[in-house]
């Protein structure tokens, strides 16, 4: 069975997030990349509502 897989959305929605929610986002370097710390319920929380109103 093949699935339809459309992943687009959760990068604007991250995207979105950190500047909704700036004060809750701390970013820092991991080896070489690039990482975001945050709680996780309020990221839910907030995806939840995002897709419901702004997924493609």
């Amino acid at each position: 069975m093949d699935l339809a897989i459309d992943d687009e959305d959760f990068p604007r929605c991250g995207v979105a997030f950190e500047r909704d929610h700036a004060d809750v986002v701390t970013t820092g370097s991991v080896g070489v990349g690039e990482a975001r710390r945050l709680e996780q319920r309020p990221l839910v929380d907030f995806a939840v509502e995002w897709f419901e109103s702004d997924r493609r």
